[in-house]
């Protein structure tokens, strides 16, 4: 027997285990550093959203004990262990440092410190907006799906899909605001709930998710699809601080950080969302007034509170202008007060005497010759 013959036999066993999870995550794109999605069912794997027009519905899941700690800044608002949910809602640096790997931003999911947002704040006056955009956390939504394009994607039952929050979960949301009565459609709700109807276009990096729609299931999810969900946030990879340092930096946490830092060039997921936003786009039903907020906030007040407001809002102009109080109608000036009238003359004791009702004639005073004029000063 070779020497290569007998050595390879010797790894064979961990070659072919290597292999096997090489396959699992095949189409994990950037999503092996953020998902262990080993902790995930076996036979789950990530979709792939393709450029067309796509029919899903949400799996709604049972939170475990990873579910991120905030949400939208509030931890009183964060998802307990145990409660239902249909999406897991966390923040991501993307493409840290030489090997471009994405991290769960620890301050915006967990209210913990991190590396990345520390210098950028730091350091906001090194880089351009574009530098700054490719650095900061973007919000993502994690979310169970079952696709309904083909036969073959319905056959695959339960999918993971991870999207930037901007491409679906925020027109879902103003699609499932009711228009009459107030509230909100259910449209995650297994028995009760809505396809989510939308398109994907582009290629290439330059995506746009349009159209999108909730309509009339055929029925309830069935039991066999039900029966695959899990709770989602196991599969979440939470890095210490000192390993996001480490990437970010190039150096162990405890080096000297250096003068600058370079932004991470700007790369594309193979599972086809970008990692900048694109511009936020009014729906197509109405245009959006000059003084309305595209995402919900309170137009002014809200100004650069929202994640949207930086680079996404067609009103940032009109909004800044009414939150610094420059489009209010200046104060009118105020009128002048009237010179005070003279006091009233008091009668004197002879007509204090007088009845009321005895008639005082008074004497007739001639006008002076000419008017007298006034000193100027």
């Amino acid at each position: 027997m070779s020497n290569f013959r007998s050595q390879y036999k010797k790894q064979k066993q961990d070659l072919l285990r290597r292999h096997e999870e090489s396959v699992a995550h095949k189409d994990s794109g950037q999503f092996g550093s953020i998902c262990d999605l080993s902790q995930a069912p076996k036979g789950i794997g990530f979709w792939k959203c393709s450029s067309a027009k796509h029919i899903i519905d949400y799996i709604p899941f049972t939170a475990g004990d990873n579910m991120p700690k905030l949400f939208e800044g509030d931890p009183k608002r964060g998802v307990k262990e145990g409660e239902f949910a249909w999406s897991v809602d966390l923040w991501i640096h993307g493409f840290v440092g030489a090997m471009e790997y994405p991290y769960v931003c620890p301050a915006k999911t967990n209210g913990l410190p991190c590396p990345i947002c520390e210098h950028l704040q730091e350091n906001r006056g090194q880089y351009s907006k574009e530098e700054y955009d490719r650095m900061k956390a973007k919000r993502n939504t994690l979310h169970l799906i079952w696709c309904h394009d083909s036969a073959e994607e319905e056959n695959k039952g339960v999918q993971i899909w991870q999207i930037q929050y901007y491409f679906m979960e925020q027109h879902v949301k103003l699609q499932a605001e009711k228009s009459k009565g107030g509230g909100t459609i259910p449209y995650f709700d297994p028995d009760s709930g809505k396809n989510v109807v939308f398109m994907k276009q582009g290629s290439e990096g330059k995506y746009t998710f349009l159209g999108h729609k909730l309509e009339d299931r055929d029925g309830p999810i069935p039991d066999t699809i039900l029966d695959q969900s899990f709770p989602l946030d196991s599969i979440i990879k939470y890095a210490p601080y000192d390993e996001i340092y480490s990437s970010f930096y190039g150096q162990p946490a405890d080096g000297e950080t250096g003068d600058t830092i370079s932004a991470p060039a700007l790369s594309v997921e193979e599972e086809g969302t970008v990692e900048d936003e694109p511009p936020f786009e009014a729906e197509a039903e109405g245009e959006l007034a000059p003084d309305e907020c595209p995402v919900g906030g309170e137009f002014g007040t809200d100004f650069d509170q929202l994640e949207a407001c930086a680079d996404n809002c067609p009103n940032w102009d009109n909004c800044y202008a009414t939150h610094t109080g420059a489009n209010a109608e200046p104060e009118p000036e105020p009128e002048p007060e009237s010179e005070p009238e003279p006091p009233a003359r008091k009668p004197s004791p002879a007509q204090r005497l007088r009845s009321p009702t005895t008639k005082v004639e008074e004497p007739v005073r001639k006008p002076a010759a000419k008017p007298i004029p006034r000193r100027r000063g």
